[in-house]
C-alpha cells in the first residue's frame, strides 16, 4: 500500500503539468470551434500534442533517471523504496502511455464532443477484453 501510495505521487505531480494543458485546450477548442475556425483548431490539436509530448518524453527522462531520488524526498524508509523497485517501470512509462488521454479529453470537452468521448471509451472498453 505504501509502494502504491509514493508511486501514485508520480502519475499526481504529472497529471497536474497534462490538466494545465489540457484546460488550455479546452477553452481554445471551444472558441476555435464556435468561431468555426477549423484552422485554428487543426493548428491547436498539433502544438497541444507537441508541447504535450515534450513534457511527457522529460517527465519520462525525469522519472527514469531520478526515480531513487524522488523516491528518497517522499519517504526516508528504505524497505518501502527498494518494495518500489519492481513497479518502477509503470511510473517511468505512464507520462508517454497516458498523455494523449489528457489531451483529447481537454480537446473533446472543450468541443462539447461527449458522444466522441463515449464511443472511445467503448472501444477502450472493447480492446481490453480482447
Amino acid at each position: 500500500m505504501a509502494v502504491n501510495s509514493l508511486l501514485m505521487q508520480f502519475f499526481i505531480l504529472f497529471s497536474y503539468m497534462m490538466d494545465g494543458l489540457a484546460y488550455a485546450a479546452e477553452a481554445l477548442a471551444g472558441r476555435f470551434l464556435g468561431a468555426a475556425d477549423g484552422g485554428r483548431l487543426r493548428s491547436l490539436v498539433r502544438r497541444i500534442f507537441w508541447w504535450g509530448g515534450g513534457l511527457a518524453c522529460m517527465f519520462t527522462l525525469l522519472y527514469l533517471l531520478f526515480t531513487d531520488t524522488l523516491l528518497n524526498l517522499l519517504t526516508d524508509k528504505v524497505a518501502i523504496i527498494e518494495a518500489a523497485a519492481g513497479y518502477r517501470i509503470w511510473a517511468v512509462l505512464f507520462p508517454v502511455a497516458g498523455f494523449a488521454a489528457f489531451l483529447w479529453d481537454g480537446i473533446f470537452i472543450g468541443m462539447t464532443a461527449s458522444r466522441q468521448m463515449r464511443n472511445s471509451m467503448f472501444v477502450a472498453v472493447g480492446c481490453l477484453w480482447l
